[in-house]
């Protein structure tokens, strides 16, 4: 008996570690040359592999799609990732906010406590060999590669999406699976920040908290959402924008609310210094706002208004200008960056084409689509590798009970 699996980021490396501890000999086929080389990469080099929550709010940070992964995280949650690496030697940073890191704070330390098991439990490992294709043969699978062919009574398919395709995630599973009838849903860059044709340039690197975006589609509401904004030179990024990446479309129309108020309770603001203190300037006024001085200044000026008007000066219609540039400043000329930069992909191997507790395919036997090639994507903050760990684990559950049936 014999398993195959393609890759080697987070939910390749722990369903190959699975399946060899219970005595399944078991071969990982990775098309970089090192191992994890998007692990290493992640979190900015330190791998948030998890969000110290309980599974019911993990859940809620899958988009669309929490609820179809609810039995893998019944099965692996995010105290259990914890308690996983722990026991490889990796011991845990969990921060104020709930991220999880390693103690060292580098990526490299959960891929050596990986590499350091999966040689213990003499898994094979074949570097800078990439998959060509997978088929089935005499009730077995074929593994094509550029070098070798290589046969399997299970293979797992944990290749990651299309994202950030200098890490090695170039999409390839998607056609081994067009091949076998898998329907693949379209897939577009997740976790991904968005460029603007009128950039804030000169603020780049500016941050703010509690901004509130509304995506608007054909006149409705799509999404609201607020979090951390961050600008960029090319645009705005953050949370609150990777987040929300995977739901924008051609055509949609961005509304940003900069502060904690609505357009109302702005217009009263206005109104109520005005009656305070008549004299004071319009900018001395804004700048008491929750807000960087510099990006006021730069929303004063785009909204052709004098800074320097007394209060008492203020118009009704600056007063209206005014709230819709600072509570509903709307953005139609805008592009998400693109899989070169995107933290993951959106769509991928249909969640209709597997089973949603061993992540098996229905259409054929033994063989299993794990991790990003899947059509869930979570957001910033550890929850796609989590997503990732909870899937290769359950595979890999669900392969050792047929395996040594």
């Amino acid at each position: 008996m014999s398993v195959i699996v393609i890759g080697s980021g987070p939910s390749g490396l722990i369903c190959a570690l699975e399946c060899a501890r219970a005595g399944l000999e078991t071969t990982i086929i990775e098309k970089n040359k090192v191992l994890g080389k998007k692990i290493l990469a992640s979190g900015g080099g330190m791998c948030n592999y998890t969000h110290d929550e309980d599974k019911d709010i993990l859940m809620t940070h899958y988009g669309t799609k929490g609820k179809q992964l609810r039995h893998a995280l019944k099965a692996f949650d995010a105290r259990d990732a914890i308690a996983y690496l722990r026991s490889l030697g990796v011991e845990p940073l969990i921060r104020e906010d709930g991220k999880v890191f390693p103690k060292s704070l580098k990526s490299s330390s959960v891929i050596e406590a990986f590499a350091g098991a999966l040689k213990e439990f003499k898994v094979k490992i074949l570097m800078d060999e990439p998959v060509t294709g997978v088929e089935a043969v005499d009730g077995k699978w074929l593994v094509r590669t550029l070098k070798d062919e290589y046969t399997a009574s299970t293979v797992v398919v944990a290749t990651g999406g299309a994202s950030y395709p200098l890490l090695g995630t170039t999409g390839d599973a998607y056609a081994w699976f067009k091949a076998l009838g898998v329907d693949i849903m379209a897939i577009k860059p997740a976790l991904t920040g968005i460029s603007l044709s009128d950039a804030f340039t000169p603020l780049s690197g500016l941050s703010f908290k509690g901004v509130t975006l509304t995506i608007l589609r054909k006149g409705g509401q799509v999404l609201r959402s607020t979090d951390d904004l961050l600008i960029t030179h090319k645009g705005f990024s953050g949370p609150l924008i990777l987040n929300s990446s995977r739901s924008f479309e051609p055509g949609d129309v961005l509304s940003f609310n900069f502060l904690d108020m609505d357009k109302s309770q702005f217009d009263r603001f206005l109104i109520d210094s005005a009656t305070q203190n008549g004299k004071r300037q319009l900018k001395t006024v804004l700048e008491t706002l929750d807000l960087p001085k510099a990006f006021i200044l730069e929303l004063l000026s785009r909204s052709g208004i004098d800074p320097t008007l007394k209060m008492s000066e203020v118009s009704k219609k600056n007063r209206q200008s005014l709230g819709a540039i600072f509570t509903d400043y709307r953005i139609s000329d805008f592009k998400a960056i693109g899989f070169k930069q995107a933290m993951a992909t959106s769509g991928g191997v249909s969640l209709e084409e597997v089973s949603l507790k061993t992540f098996a395919l229905k259409k054929h036997k033994r063989i299993y689509a794990v991790g990003e090639v899947v059509d869930i994507d979570g957001d910033t903050g550890g929850y796609n590798i989590q997503a990732a760990l909870s899937m290769g684990y359950s595979a890999a559950k669900q392969i050792v009970k047929e395996e040594l049936e």
